[in-house]
């Protein structure tokens, strides 16, 4: 039992031993601990809005428990939140913040971000098939985009206000780690997005299951070969969603705001090019002009992300990598260079006000020499 707050601060302090222990042995009554209290945080929301403190350690606790889950081994049981949890988990927050900022929202972010990424993020409320096919409703585009939002805002303020410093809590539920990373929250909210879109187009819930069943996805090598793969499962289905350019100028605006880590950035635009495909298609070329006839190219020299291999899992602290085969240093410099190639293209799709998209083609700047001097240094003397 869980006892209220004493005189002064109070700190559950976990040592490495005790995360062990927890993770094989008691997981089971900590996750009962965890919904128990995850529908205490729900239901009474408004008597929970004047102890602030509680509301800490119920994330923590939450926090902690999904944490400890990621170290599971595959076959084993999993605590994670479904997407219509994660909404009303961030809904709850906010309203205990009062719209504001805190601590109590970024370790609620936290929270959210250790949960296994939801392939229905594409919607963030499920659409069920039934005979005659709902549509995507505004309702529905407003609750990404909130979610969005906060998540971004309470990103924004971690690299203001550090999080972790035991002198600004009441209650610390603190886990020992070595995979401890030095990434923010911006940036693991990046690659959780883009996770969940990746992991979602790939997914069998959204795919002609014919078309899955003669699919052979051992050939999804490239970007290339999974865009075709989309592009038939689009066909196929005539599936859409309302949403997907919300989320795409989101993630792109996430990923400006961030240094460029190129252990990620594959990932970021394969999930950026995957949201608007359809904008990619024949139909753009207005848009697009002669950069139109590139996109192949572009996309063959980009490894087919990580998030669609069946062995990927998601970590909070660092990016899955696939130690099986190691690129050369020119695949690497051609994969990025394509990826900065492909932002280019993505910001005039998304009419971002970047410092080149709006009247720069690939060949101006290619012409501009912007990547002379990479492939200078790759030259052998």
């Amino acid at each position: 039992m869980i006892q209220p707050f004493q005189n002064n601060r109070s700190y559950v302090v976990l040592s490495r031993h005790t995360v062990e222990w927890m993770q094989k042995y008691a997981l089971e009554q900590l996750v009962e601990l965890s919904c128990n209290l995850y529908k205490m945080l729900i239901e009474g929301v408004e008597r929970l809005k004047v102890n602030t403190q509680l509301v800490k350690l119920i994330l923590q606790i939450l926090r902690s428990a999904l944490r400890i889950s990621q170290k599971r081994k595959v076959y084993q049981p999993h605590f994670t939140l479904s997407v219509e949890s994660l909404l009303q988990l961030c809904e709850v927050v906010d309203e205990c913040c009062d719209g504001r900022q805190s601590l109590v929202a970024q370790i609620g972010l936290e929270a959210v971000l250790m949960s296994t990424p939801p392939v229905t993020i594409l919607q963030m409320m499920w659409l069920f098939y039934t005979k005659i096919r709902r549509a995507v409703s505004s309702e529905d585009k407003e609750k990404v985009s909130k979610f969005v939002r906060w998540a971004t805002l309470t990103a924004l303020q971690s690299n203001i206000e550090e999080v972790h410093g035991p002198e600004n809590f009441d209650c610390i539920m603190r886990l020992q780690s070595d995979e401890e990373s030095d990434d923010s929250l911006i940036s693991k909210l990046v690659r959780w997005l883009a996770a969940s879109v990746i992991v979602g187009k790939h997914s069998l819930k959204f795919s002609n299951l014919d078309l899955c069943h003669s699919f052979d996805r051992s050939k999804l090598n490239n970007l290339l070969s999974l865009m075709e793969w989309d592009d038939q499962r689009c066909s196929s289905t005539s599936r859409t969603f309302a949403c997907e350019e919300t989320l795409a100028s989101s993630v792109f605006f996430l990923q400006q705001l961030q240094r460029t880590n190129y252990t990620v950035l594959p990932s970021v635009v394969s999930a950026l090019c995957l949201l608007l495909s359809s904008s990619l298609s024949c139909t753009e070329t207005d848009i697009l002009g002669d950069d139109a006839i590139q996109l192949a190219t572009l996309f063959s020299k980009i490894n087919c992300p990580a998030e669609a291999y069946p062995t990927w899992r998601w970590s909070f602290y660092q990016p899955w990598k696939d130690q099986s085969s190691e690129p050369s240093d020119a695949a690497k410099l051609e994969k990025n260079q394509a990826c900065e190639m492909l932002l280019v293209v993505i910001s005039k799709l998304l009419g971002r006000n970047s410092l080149y998209s709006n009247f720069l083609s690939f060949q101006d700047v290619d012409k501009l020499g912007v990547f002379d001097w990479e492939r200078h240094i790759l030259k052998p003397q």
